[in-house]
Parts: C-alpha cells; sequence; structure tokens
C-alpha cells in the first residue's frame, strides 16, 4: 500500500506539557482518513507539526516517502493544502481577492484556475461580497479553496464542520467527498462530530493522549460494530463449538464473553450449550455506533 504520510513516534512537547507523545500512524494514498479524539488529546498538534509550522521534539514523519529532515521534504509540502484551527482568510476582500492573494504568495504565473475553484466550493455568485459577510460555512469553503489553490493532492482539516448549521456540514461533507472522489485528493480530517465522519472516512486514526492508539479501515470497523449478540458464558470454547455447528459467525472478546453474528434462537442455544457442559450467563444486543467505540476504545474519563 502506498501512504502520503507516515508518522513514527512522533512527539512534541511544550515545557513540561506533553503534546504528542510517541504518534504513529499511516494515511494511504487516496483515503480519507479520520482523526478521532477529544480536545487536547493532540490532534491540531499532530496536523501542525506535519505542515512544518512545528518542529517535533522527536520521532520522524513522512511525505510522499520523503522524510521530514530532508530537504526535498519541501517539495513534498508543496503537494499539501490546509486549514488548521480556522480558515486562512482576508475578510476584508472577496472570495476572488483572497485567491489572488493566494496565488501572488505561491508565485504562480496567471489566475488561470480561479474561476474553477470558486465553483468547485461553491463560491462562484459572491461576486463583490467581502468575506466577513460570508456565513460561517461559506468562510469554512473559501478556505479549503485557499488550500487548492496550488492543486495539491494532500489535503488537512481540522474540524472543517465545528459550528456549522445542518445545511453547511451538508455542503462541506459534500465538497470533502467531491474533492476525494473526483480530483484524487487524499484527505486527512479530524472532528468531534463523530456521526458525521462516519459518513466520510475511509481510515480511521483514533488519539489519545498524545499517542495513535489505534488505526483501523471503515470496512473493518463496520465489521466490529455491526449489529449483533453479546453473550457472556462459563465457557467460550464450548459456545465455539456450538456456533461452528451450526455455521454462525462469532467473535470471541475472552474466557466468558463473545459477540455472535446473525439470527439465533436464545431457547435452542441455552440447550445446545448445556449439551457442552456450558451454561448461559446473559444474552444482550449490541449495534455499536463510532461513539461508542471510541469510548469504549479510551474509556469514559476526560483528558482536556
Amino acid at each position: 500500500m502506498e501512504y502520503v504520510l507516515r508518522t513514527n513516534d512522533l512527539q512534541k512537547r511544550y515545557h513540561k506539557y506533553v503534546a504528542l507523545d510517541g504518534a504513529t500512524m499511516n494515511v494511504p494514498k487516496g483515503s480519507i482518513y479520520g482523526l478521532v479524539g477529544r480536545n487536547g488529546a493532540g490532534k491540531t498538534t499532530l496536523m501542525r507539526v506535519v505542515c512544518g509550522l512545528q518542529e517535533p521534539t522527536n520521532g520522524s514523519y513522512s511525505l510522499y516517502g520523503i522524510d521530514h529532515s530532508e530537504r526535498d521534504v519541501v517539495k513534498s509540502r508543496r503537494r499539501m493544502g490546509a486549514v488548521i484551527e480556522k480558515p486562512a482568510i482576508y475578510l476584508n476582500m472577496t472570495a476572488r481577492q483572497n485567491l489572488k492573494v493566494q496565488y501572488s504568495l505561491l508565485g504562480l504565473p496567471d489566475y488561470e484556475g480561479i474561476d474553477k475553484l470558486l465553483e468547485l466550493v461553491g463560491l462562484s455568485d459572491t461576486g463583490k461580497k467581502k468575506a466577513r459577510r460570508f456565513s460561517l460555512g461559506m468562510k469554512q469553503r473559501l478556505g479549503i479553496a485557499v488550500a487548492l489553490a496550488g492543486s495539491p493532492d494532500f489535503l488537512l482539516l481540522d474540524e472543517p464542520i465545528n459550528g456549522l448549521d445542518p445545511q453547511g456540514i451538508v455542503e462541506i461533507r459534500e465538497l470533502i467527498l467531491k474533492l476525494n472522489h473526483e480530483n484524487n485528493i487524499t484527505v486527512l480530517i479530524s472532528s468531534h462530530i463523530l456521526s458525521e465522519l462516519s459518513l466520510l472516512a475511509t481510515h480511521y486514526g483514533f488519539v489519545d493522549k498524545g499517542r495513535i492508539i489505534k488505526e483501523i479501515s471503515a470496512e473493518e470497523l463496520e465489521k466490529q460494530t455491526r449489529k449483533c449478540i453479546k453473550a457472556k458464558v462459563s465457557d467460550t470454547r464450548a459456545l465455539a463449538r456450538v456456533l461452528d455447528k451450526i455455521k454462525l459467525e462469532y467473535e470471541i472478546l475472552s474466557n466468558e464473553e463473545a459477540k455472535i453474528y446473525g439470527r439465533i434462537s436464545i431457547t435452542q442455544l441455552t440447550k445446545s450449550l448445556m449439551d457442552e457442559g456450558c451454561e448461559l450467563l446473559s444474552v444482550s444486543e449490541a449495534d455499536e455506533s463510532l461513539e461508542s467505540y471510541f469510548i469504549d476504545l479510551v474509556g469514559g474519563g476526560n483528558n482536556d
């Protein structure tokens, strides 16, 4: 698999405060990689380090296979665009003027492509309207347009739907999907609105206390969070034998607990387990969401 970004034991300290504590992650090319974590977990710091806005205290990262310590990493960074913390826009300028400034800063030879970029983010009809009069969603889309000015193929978005109304959230979601599917842009996105992130991401990285504690594809996550029956028994080895006989899919969680996928008669299960000398202690339906998966992963406490 080809990776756009890889980090290895990345650390960032501010005096005694540890923002990143050995973060290791892998962002596949062409993915929408959702960075999931509480406020203060290290998501924004990770993005700032990767963008070159801050130097790591220890560890390393590579962009398109180029290590961050190598001179050629500058070329890799030219393939990146980012909106971190808030959109980098001039409020006293129009959308077109903002893009002209960004084109000039990037040293682009002309303003060709601005019309196409404004159309892409849905701001082609804003005319002479200043950005200060834009809605929050429009400002966010303009910030993304500015990040796209250099035609990057890797886009980092830090909480892009934070504070948006439902219509604004839908517009940003559709834009991100379009950039990924039609423009082949790899996207690294952080969000605390996990129900929305689950509609976008193809891969996830779960962050807690400055570390990536779990990486998983959306496909693997769906398998682990799909509807099932959680059974507690006196011996899961006996349960496995019973389920193998009736050809039901299952996952052993411990010596006493397992997940059973598919329809099953509890009465028949109880009888079959008794024949194996095993007692059925409890059963419950489980239908995990991304939120509940995350809570199970990191625990219910607060680490802000």
